[in-house]
């Protein structure tokens, strides 16, 4: 949904190639992005600029739009991440490069090649310095947190079955070092093209690098094959010991979608496969 365009004008204002680009004069185009944000594309002399408004519901969704700024400016140096032009963290604007490169297809994910350049630039953000002031990722916490605020009996997925799996998962090892994760990385969080870049970092902090892959893992459904070439990219850990991450990682992403209403955002089979996966 593009966002209305007096709201755009309102935010350009606020910086200073935003005021250039409003007297040299701009066009928008509507970016189709996400369940709950809002995103345009400006395009001007000024720059080239991907305006993101936040929606609602960010304390509910876990979101820290603070920790977002914060993390994408330092993917941006590491080269992982379009750079930051502009932010009002209070209040979920963010103006970004605009990148010109389409969001990954799944297909990405399905061949060894493609694992291997995601994997790459994964360890390239692993392997960078962790900023300052990022809020420490505890995934026992969201599963608390969700549970508290999330609405039950919301989703196909029982509350005693997600508990029942979350118990499962108890038995994953903890690398020994938190290190500057993503945590969110689905295609859609993901450009394609001469390489690979990062985008919403709403999410982001500090964390296990093990849950970071699990996302990967879980959010694209790959199998044993396929999780194997991403760990052999990454490098230095086993399927063993990442799958009870990855059950974690389910759990935590259905009650996200408790949460924000979502579940309809999922095509069936993505559907079929995540609550075959939580289901004993």
């Amino acid at each position: 949904m593009m966002i209305p365009e007096q709201l755009i004008q309102d935010a350009l204002s606020r910086f200073s190639a935003g005021r250039d680009a409003l007297v040299a004069g701009y066009r928008l185009e509507s970016v189709t992005h996400g369940a709950v944000n809002r995103v345009t594309r400006v395009v001007s002399s000024a720059g080239d600029w991907a305006v993101r408004m936040a929606g609602p519901g960010d304390e509910a969704l876990i979101v820290s739009r603070a920790g977002e700024y914060r993390a994408q400016t330092a993917a941006a140096c590491l080269g992982v991440a379009p750079a930051v032009i502009y932010a009002e963290p209070h209040n979920g604007l963010l103006v970004s490069q605009w990148i010109e490169a389409p969001v990954a297809s799944v297909a990405l994910f399905r061949t060894s090649m493609g694992l291997s350049r995601v994997a790459r630039q994964l360890r390239a953000l692993h392997d960078g310095a962790v900023p300052s002031g990022l809020r420490v990722i505890d995934a026992d916490s969201i599963v608390r947190d969700y549970l508290e605020g999330a609405r039950a009996g919301t989703g196909p997925v029982s509350r005693t079955a997600l508990l029942a799996a979350e118990k499962r998962s108890r038995k994953r090892l903890k690398s020994p070092n938190p290190l500057f994760c993503h945590n969110d990385l689905h295609h859609l969080n993901v450009l394609d093209g001469s390489q690979i870049w990062f985008i919403d970092w709403e999410y982001a902090g500090v964390g296990d690098p093990l849950f970071e892959l699990a996302g990967i893992v879980a959010y694209h459904d790959l199998n044993a094959a396929q999780t194997d070439a991403l760990l052999a990219a990454y490098g230095g850990i086993q399927r063993e010991a990442l799958m009870p991450w990855v059950t974690l990682f389910d759990v935590i992403h259905a009650l996200w979608l408790d949460t924000a209403d979502a579940w309809d955002s999922l095509p069936l089979e993505r559907q079929t496969a995540l609550v075959h996966r939580l289901r004993p």
